[in-house]
Formats: C-alpha cells, sequence, structure tokens
C-alpha cells in the first residue's frame, strides 16, 4: 500500500492533540460562594492532575478521525502483487491511412510516431497495430513487445501504405474498443490514434456508442504545416440546353463544386482539362464553397480536370467519365413465325427497346442449340408460348437462379408453359364482345413502379380485342392486372430466386392496342428494372466504393466488363484539412487520456500510471465514509459524557 500524496500522512502526527488534551491539568469546573466567607483570604487553588486517561473510547475515535482525515487528503492506492510483477497494458496503436494523410509528410510523421509508441513501451505491455480509413484493418493482433526485436517492429511499420479513403474516425474507434475487449488482462486499456484529425473525419458510428469507462484515448496528431487547400468535386452531369441563346442544344454540361479551406490564404483558382484549356477561373474566400458550370469537350473519352491555386496537390485531380449507356442484353424465345411481320410481338419488342443516352438494349434470338450458354449472360429474358418445350426447362432453372422472365400468350399452345411452369395447364380463347379494358392495376406491384405517378396510370383508353384464360394445377399467381370482366390479365409467378410475368393477351394489334399506346415503352423498362436493370447507372464514384466488378482502390479510371469507363475519385471530405474539435469526441462519451504525448519522462510516466491506478480503486472515499462515521460516534458520545457528569463545589 502507498499514497499518491504521502505527506498529508504528516497531519497523522495531529494525533497527539487529543492524547494531550485528556491528559491536561484540569480546573475545577463550578464554583460554589458562601457568603459567610466573603471576607476570607483566598488562598490558591489545588488543580487535579490526572495521571490516566478515563474516557478511552472517546480518545481513540478522535485520534481515528484524525488518521482517516490524513489518509483520505494522502489518496492511497495498492500496487497489487500483478502489479508489482509489471503487468503490462494492452494498447492498440491506430494509424490513419487515409487520402489526406497522402499530403506532405503526413505518413512519415505518423509512422515514426507510431515507432515512437512502440519503443517506449515496456516489454510486458500487449500491443496491437491497426491502419484504418473507410474500414479497419488489422495489422497484427496482440502480441507482448518484449516478444518483438526493434528490427521486427520497424519491419512491420515499412510494410504499411498509405491510401485514398476517406476517414471514418468513429468506426475505428469503435473496432479499437472492440480489439481492446479480445486482449487478455491487463493493467490498462488505451486507444493510441495517430491521424492528422482532418474535420471531413466521419464520426456518426460514436453516436449511441457506449464508451467503456475502461479504455482510454490517446490522440497522436500529426503536425500540419498548412492549410491552404482549394477543393473540387463533381455535383452533377447533365446533358441540357444552357440558357444563353448561342448555346448548342444537347450540349453536355458539368456543374463542380468548389471548396476553399476555412484557414486558407489562397483565393484564386482555376480548372483546366488535360489540354491546357481552362474550363474555369475565378476566386474563393476562406471557408467558402461555390458550384461553377461549364460545357464539357465534345469527346466520347474520359476526361481529367486539374485544380490549381493551392498548394495541397493530393485532391486537385478530378476524374470524369464520359456519359455512355449501359449495355443490357435482351434474350428472346419464340417460335417459327415471322419476326419482322406487323402481327409478331417481337416486331414491336424491336422497336420499342431502342438505345438511349441511359440504356443501350440488344434484342439476341435464342436458339435451342446455345440456350445455356446464351443464358449465362442474359439481363432479360422474353417468351411467346409457341417457343419449344425443350428450352422451357431451361428457362425455368435460369428464372429459379433469380433471372427474370416475361412470357406473352399470343395462343392456346401450353406445350411451353408446361414444361416452364412444371404443371398440368389449360388456355381458352376468352369470349370478347367488341373489346375488353383494363380496369383494375394493382400499381403497388414491383414490375409497375414507373406509374407510381398518378398522371401516367390511365390504362383505360387501351382496348384489347383478344385475351387468354389460363388455369393451372396448384399454381397460386398473383394478379398484378384483370380485365372488366374479371379475369386477370397479367400474372407475377414466383419461382425460387425468379419471377415469371404472364401476359394472356399479346401487345401486336391483333390482339391489343397495347403496343401503339404511350404506357408500352414505359411498361417494359418498368420490367427490366424489376430485373435489376437500372436507367439510373452510375459512372462517377469515390475510393472505398464497391464497383460492379470489384472495389475502387485509388483515384483514376476503371474500365468494366461491359465496356463502361468509371471514374473514381478521392472522397470529398478529406479536403477539408482543419483539425477537428476535439470537444466533439467528448461530447460523445470518448475517454482522452490527460496525457496525449508519447515522450514523457519515465518519473512522470509512473506518476500518470499511478493516478490512473488510485482513480481506479477510490480508496479515499472509502476513508471519507469511515470518517464520517467516526465523528457521528464521537460527537453522539462526548454528548452523552457531558450531560451525565454530576456537578461538584469547589
Amino acid at each position: 500500500m502507498t499514497a499518491l500524496f504521502p505527506l498529508y500522512l504528516a497531519v497523522g502526527a495531529a494525533v497527539l492533540a487529543p492524547i494531550l488534551l485528556h491528559l491536561r491539568r484540569k480546573m475545577p469546573k463550578t464554583q460554589v460562594e458562601f457568603s459567610s466567607l466573603q471576607f476570607l483570604v483566598p488562598t490558591p487553588m489545588v488543580t487535579a492532575t490526572r495521571s490516566k486517561i478515563v474516557r478511552w473510547l472517546l480518545l481513540l475515535l478522535r485520534c481515528l478521525s484524525l488518521l482517516l482525515l490524513a489518509a483520505m487528503f494522502a489518496r492511497p492506492f495498492s500496487l497489487t502483487q500483478d502489479t508489482v510483477k509489471g503487468q503490462g497494458r494492452a494498447v492498440v496503436i491506430m494509424i490513419d491511412r487515409s487520402a489526406s494523410m497522402q499530403q506532405a509528410d503526413h505518413w512519415t510523421q505518423a509512422l515514426g510516431k507510431a515507432s515512437e509508441w512502440l519503443n517506449m513501451l515496456s516489454p510486458q505491455d500487449q500491443v496491437a497495430l491497426v491502419t484504418f480509413d473507410r474500414s479497419v484493418q488489422r495489422e497484427s493482433v496482440f502480441t507482448q513487445n518484449a516478444s518483438r526485436s526493434a528490427g521486427d517492429r520497424a519491419a512491420a511499420l515499412q510494410t504499411l501504405a498509405c491510401g485514398w479513403a476517406g476517414t471514418d474516425l468513429g468506426r475505428a474507434l469503435v473496432e479499437g474498443v472492440s480489439l481492446l475487449n479480445e486482449a487478455s488482462k491487463a493493467a490498462e486499456k488505451r486507444l493510441v490514434v495517430i491521424s492528422d484529425f482532418q474535420e471531413g473525419a466521419e464520426i456518426e458510428a460514436l453516436r449511441g456508442f457506449a464508451w467503456p469507462e475502461s479504455v482510454s484515448l490517446t490522440t497522436e496528431p500529426v503536425t500540419i504545416k498548412q492549410t491552404n487547400n482549394l477543393a473540387a468535386s463533381l455535383v452533377a452531369q447533365a446533358a441540357d440546353q444552357d440558357d444563353d441563346a448561342a448555346a448548342k442544344v444537347g450540349e453536355s454540361w458539368l456543374r463542380v463544386r468548389l471548396a476553399n479551406a476555412r484557414e486558407s490564404r489562397s483565393e484564386s483558382f482555376s480548372l483546366r482539362w488535360a489540354s491546357g484549356e481552362i474550363a474555369a477561373e475565378g476566386h474563393l474566400l476562406p471557408g467558402a464553397t461555390r458550384v461553377v458550370k461549364f460545357p464539357r469537350p465534345e469527346s466520347s473519352e474520359p476526361e481529367v480536370l486539374t485544380l490549381t491555386g493551392d498548394e495541397w496537390p493530393f485532391d486537385n485531380t478530378l476524374q470524369i467519365a464520359p456519359p455512355q449507356p449501359r449495355l443490357v442484353k435482351v434474350a428472346v424465345l419464340a417460335g417459327e413465325g415471322d419476326a419482322g411481320s406487323v402481327n409478331s410481338p417481337l416486331f414491336y419488342l424491336n422497336r420499342a427497346l431502342v438505345p438511349n443516352s441511359k440504356l443501350s438494349p440488344s434484342v439476341v434470338m435464342l436458339k435451342d442449340d446455345n440456350l445455356k450458354r446464351a443464358l449465362t449472360d442474359a439481363d432479360w429474358l422474353v417468351a411467346m408460348n409457341d417457343a419449344s418445350a425443350s428450352a422451357a426447362a431451361q428457362a425455368s432453372a435460369w428464372v429459379k437462379e433469380g433471372g427474370r422472365l416475361l412470357c406473352v400468350v399470343t395462343d392456346t399452345n401450353t406445350n411451353f408453359l408446361k414444361a416452364l411452369l412444371g404443371t398440368e395447364v389449360s388456355l381458352a380463347e376468352a369470349e370478347v364482345k367488341d373489346y375488353e379494358l383494363i380496369s383494375e392495376i394493382d400499381f403497388a406491384h414491383p414490375v409497375l413502379k414507373p406509374f407510381e405517378d398518378v398522371r401516367l396510370r390511365d390504362f383505360t383508353r387501351i382496348h384489347f380485342w383478344k385475351h387468354r384464360i389460363l388455369k393451372a394445377d396448384g399454381l397460386k399467381p398473383e394478379v398484378v392486372a384483370r380485365f372488366d370482366n374479371g379475369q386477370p390479365a397479367w400474372l407475377s409467378i414466383r419461382r425460387g430466386k425468379g419471377r415469371i410475368v404472364l401476359m394472356l393477351s399479346g401487345w401486336q394489334p391483333k390482339d391489343s392496342q397495347l403496343a401503339l399506346s404511350s404506357r408500352f415503352v414505359p411498361l417494359l423498362f418498368g420490367l427490366m428494372a424489376e430485373a435489376g436493370i437500372s436507367l439510373e447507372q452510375p459512372s462517377q464514384f469515390v475510393v472505398g466504393d464497391a464497383l460492379p466488378y470489384g472495389k475502387a482502390e485509388k483515384p483514376g479510371f476503371v474500365k468494366t466488363q461491359d465496356g463502361r469507363t468509371l471514374a473514381v475519385n478521392v472522397p470529398p471530405g478529406e479536403s477539408r484539412v482543419n483539425v477537428m474539435d476535439f470537444g466533439l469526441l467528448t461530447a460523445l462519451g470518448v475517454k482522452m487520456h490527460a496525457v496525449d504525448n508519447a515522450t514523457v519522462s519515465p518519473a512522470d510516466q509512473e506518476r500518470i500510471a499511478n493516478e490512473e491506478l488510485e482513480s481506479r480503486q477510490q480508496y479515499w472515499l472509502i476513508a471519507l465514509v469511515l470518517l464520517l462515521i467516526v465523528l457521528a460516534m464521537e460527537t453522539w458520545l462526548a454528548g452523552r459524557k457531558s450531560a451525565a457528569a454530576p456537578l461538584k463545589a469547589s
């Protein structure tokens, strides 16, 4: 047992005071005067000398109260057997490897600070090394620092590399706490975060997270030499017409957001294309944000914009992907009919699926001999009920794996449907007088998503001259639409992970007016969207985003398997280079360490360790409670003795 402030133990010497008071020469308490003696000469009064202590219990309580008071201010704590033997700490060293650490010598500083910590920790300490950006990477798990030589520790740091992703500081801290919970018994648990702590770092993961009392955070900021930083990020890319009458119709325009750092001393900027042509230039005050709009060069190739005017080059390049439609393969299964005839549904399908700025459909007729291979890269499957039954089994298996199939029933042939649905099916021509209308539609169904707008929901003007009535054993389809005679018009059938949509009337003119209506193309694109073919196919990403074929690791251009070019840029948040307010972390419950310096003297390290150990044990609180109890007992006992003392004459 030792004390944090041992000099206060000297106050314990005050215990002599009550002992001396109990042994003092005591004068009689009362005097009684008699009138018959008032003329006599007084003689010196004889005092009573105590040679022994009478009130032992009262003396003991008073002495004990003084000793407890001295112990409370001395702040005692216990060096347990484990501590005496040198039980180590559990320390997680977390190094920020985000894009902003690419600037100047930030990464070199970070590795230097990590090396200082590894060399400063005692041999008994358990150490884990972690790097983080948007995610957390465990570089090494907990090992005792003594088991690794200085060369091994230096080699572990040399293998680390800085990345280009954004900073999610909140997630890193949560993961660090989780990692500390995996450590074995330790005298202290500490997170050491080495970062530039730029204000663009995300900390949302800390909201609602209960920070443990046993874990403290030590921040090790790198030295930022200057904050003159301008940043550019792409806001929107659209083909529209400018208000200027001289602008070209359909010319492609770019909107770029410019931001200047809060404490920047740079105000002038310019944006240049790779050819050297100036796209935009001007002035931007520190802390301000501005959106500039300008036309892009008439080219279908990827373009690069370079920002000049600041001293932070890591975020001065903006990659811009060219406008490009998504390639979509639409596979078609049909009988031997003439696809070029105006009476064939395929005639209208080919003309409805025309390429546009966002989608480039390719209609491919499938044959039985290459069906399996052709289905492997098909995005959507359209079939006529007169297709061969031999192809239905492979189409059904493709749907069960997650494919989407639209089957248009143009006659009463059931061979394909039997094999496709795997059940007995019958089709009959419905009796139609003049025409039928669609009177009931489930617009909440996924295949009708394009018709969420009430202005597009009018199908009542489309006449259907013919339709079929389907009966299938054990089949319970969803009815998407009904004719006004109550019979189903469109059915949806779940098959494994996929879906089959049945249209019980053709869209060609001999069956209906659907192919000639303004609702036909949106209906087809709605079916394609339900199949996962989205018109909004992004081409602009930031580092760390999931790409269609992998993950973006650094800025630049990525070529996908379907021939599209994707642009990957630095996350905009990394350009906010001013140091964050650490009070935000404290407000979210993070326990900050008192001293954030790895190079404190050994004496200060020992003092800090003693303070933390004493604050956890809180023996002073026990001394305070005992002191209050002793004082209450002493007060009661002293009052009781005074009341019981007899009155004596001298």
